[in-house]
């Protein structure tokens, strides 16, 4: 990681909040949420960390929307849970 995102993750708790809602604002194009100080800088150092070196890799990404989608059916009750496998259970 080069010197320039060090530099920057450091100076995160030194910024006034409006400082960090700024650079919310810069680097997510968005507002921020309205949330405490510590999740911004946390976000934050992430996002800085993410545009220096680069986001999750194409099968991480398809391997989390996956899980996703399997958790949504879970939740809605359409998928049943067997626990310890992490195979589904059968019907019945």
């Amino acid at each position: 990681m080069s010197e320039g995102v060090l530099a920057q993750l450091a100076a995160l708790p030194d910024k006034s909040t409006a400082e960090l809602k700024q650079l919310w604002r810069e680097l997510y194009d968005r507002d921020p949420p309205s949330l405490n100080r510590e999740f911004l800088i946390k976000r934050l150092a992430y996002r800085i960390q993410e545009l220096a070196c680069g986001g999750l890799s194409a099968r991480a990404e398809a391997k989390l929307d996956r899980l996703i989608a399997e958790e949504d059916l879970r939740v809605k009750g359409k998928q049943p849970v067997c626990k310890g496998t992490g195979r589904l259970s059968a019907p019945g």
